[in-house]
């Protein structure tokens, strides 16, 4: 199930999709999540006749708890938004990671 995050600032539609223990993803779908960590939540860009794939994050690291650098975790992304694909200057604004995550 995809979450519609709306328009971020540069004008581009966002979706997310939440990845659970047990679901397929990557491309065509030849992964699956082994469980180890948090649920994991990708985003996507989406144009008038498609759906890109941009990135994908362990939960615990937008919401600033990830237990493997925590010193890291100085302001999560649910607070002040992510960089999502530097090269393609696409980013998700606070809320919309807010959004994906209360998804989970």
């Amino acid at each position: 199930m995809f979450i519609n995050l709306g328009i971020n600032d540069q004008g581009k539609h966002l979706e997310a999709r939440i990845i659970y223990k047990g679901d397929k993803y990557g491309l065509n779908d030849c992964l699956t999540y082994d469980g180890k960590g948090t649920p994991l939540v990708e985003f996507y860009l989406l144009g008038k006749d498609y759906k890109q794939f941009v990135s994908r994050y362990y939960l615990s690291t937008l919401e600033g708890t990830c237990d493997v650098l925590p010193e890291l975790n100085t302001t999560p992304a649910t607070q002040t938004g992510l960089c999502l694909c530097g090269s393609m200057d696409i980013s998700a604004t606070a809320r919309q990671v807010q959004t994906a995550c209360n998804a989970v």
